[in-house]
């Protein structure tokens, strides 16, 4: 068989989701009559590159400096996107020999180089979409589309249409992993399918129960081609890992912590008018615009601060970072300061969201580290973006989000059940596999 191993990632799906795919899924419900099921757990985090970052290099992700597709870089108005490139860990997964190549398809972080195939996640590798650039000239590749709409809100706005989008490119993604793992020498092979985690955020986290849904018999008629696209993908194989990075549950708020913490005086906020004066900010609302066809973009997709009143702020999902002198050249807060600030901080917001959240809130220190946040956020079903105005906001809201639990299956090797598998856990399981 050309492929050595083959991990195969339906991430945004859960165990239960698993098992009622499976009656549509051979490949499926093959893992799951053969060996056990095994429960991965990802410490309370909700970003994808986060996790993803824990798997491709077996260190935790504040280890790497990855909170995120994005994290400040000289200020707390700097933020950057975070690639591979910007890890303090090399990835240790892929590592191809002159005789075996190793392909990524649609993984988080990773960029493309010599020696690996790479399919873009649209998000890392910039313009770029597949690597080697030759691959473009034949298809399926040249038709390979990373991801099917810009957001998630605006492809609401036309469901069918958002669906067929999302079909189409995971199928087109399919044929060219498949057309690889066919015809090329294989040591690795990521497959990372997202599908299920767009179907959850389109139609909600339930979506393999909603029969009732206009979407349904689109989605029924891509688990069809799917499973027979998938049992093609997996009989290349000579041992495969399918495992899910996290799943999605449904959304029971938004939490603005930006808005939070300038109420209680830690942040100095931009207002909507200062924002849009920002050359940066200008830039990036006319590209969108002009993508969606509209003249103006109303809802603040950034947020900004003024610097030299600021404390602490959430540059990043979930993440609050202290606006230290010593991290950015901005900064104001003195290190002898920044441990009773941090206990201010977190009395502060736990004490406002333990109040009128129905739900767990953890706030959790940090080790330090030079692109390691200082406080990490979670509360399971709450969304904590800059969309909403309120600071709290439980009437308008995403169907979903993502959360911090997924599964792994392994064909081969020591499978004994067990609590739980970190993402790091993952990572040196799979390295097993490849020794």
């Amino acid at each position: 068989m050309p492929v050595e191993l083959l991990l195969i990632s339906a991430d945004g799906l859960g165990t239960a989701g698993l098992w009622a795919l499976s009656k549509f899924n051979r490949v499926f419900a093959t893992a799951l009559a053969s060996h056990p099921v095994l429960p991965v757990t990802a410490d309370g985090l909700y970003s994808s590159a986060a996790i993803w970052s824990e798997i491709v290099t077996g260190r935790r992700w504040y280890e790497n400096g990855c909170p995120g597709y994005s994290r400040p870089g000289r200020s707390l108005n700097d933020c950057q996107t975070v690639s591979e490139t910007a890890l303090t860990f090399p990835v240790n997964l892929l590592a191809a020999t002159d005789s075996k190549q190793d392909i990524a398809v649609n993984v988080p972080l990773l960029v493309p180089t010599e020696s690996r195939i790479w399919l873009s996640d649209g998000i890392t590798g910039g313009a770029q979409r597949v690597s080697p650039t030759e691959l473009r000239q034949r298809p399926p590749f040249n038709k390979y589309k990373a991801r099917p709409f810009q957001s998630i809100a605006e492809a609401r706005n036309d469901i069918t249409k958002a669906l067929e989008s999302s079909i189409s490119s995971e199928i087109n993604r399919l044929e060219c992993a498949l057309d690889l793992c066919e015809q090329t020498s294989i040591r690795l092979c990521i497959f990372r399918s997202n599908i299920f985690d767009l179907f959850g955020h389109l139609i909600g986290p339930d979506f393999y129960l909603m029969k009732h849904h206009q979407g349904w018999p689109l989605i029924e008629r891509f688990l069809h081609i799917f499973e027979a696209h998938l049992e093609k993908l997996v009989a290349c194989a000579e041992k495969l890992v399918l495992f899910s990075a996290y799943s999605q549950v449904a959304c029971t708020a938004t939490v603005n912590l930006n808005a939070l913490l300038a109420r209680a005086g830690y942040a100095a906020l931009l207002s909507p008018n200062e924002l849009l004066c920002q050359p940066d900010v200008q830039a990036r609302y006319q590209a969108i615009a002009a993508t969606r066809g509209n003249s103006a973009v109303s809802a603040p997709l950034l947020v900004r601060c003024h610097a030299d009143r600021t404390t602490a702020l959430s540059p990043v999902l979930g993440q609050i970072y202290l606006n230290r002198r010593e991290r950015f050249q901005d900064g104001i807060v003195e290190d002898s300061r920044s441990e009773s600030l941090l206990a201010q901080v977190k009395g502060s917001l736990k004490a406002h969201l333990q109040e009128q959240l129905d739900t767990p809130v953890s706030l959790d220190d940090l080790p330090a580290g030079d692109n390691a946040p200082d406080l990490k956020v979670f509360a399971p079903g709450v969304d904590f973006s800059s969309y909403t105005q309120k600071g709290i906001d439980q009437t308008n809201k995403p169907l979903s989000v993502h959360h911090p639990s997924g599964f792994a299956i392994f064909s081969q090797g020591k499978n004994r059940a067990t609590a739980s598998l970190s993402p790091t856990d993952l990572n040196a399981k799979i390295m097993e596999l490849l020794r």
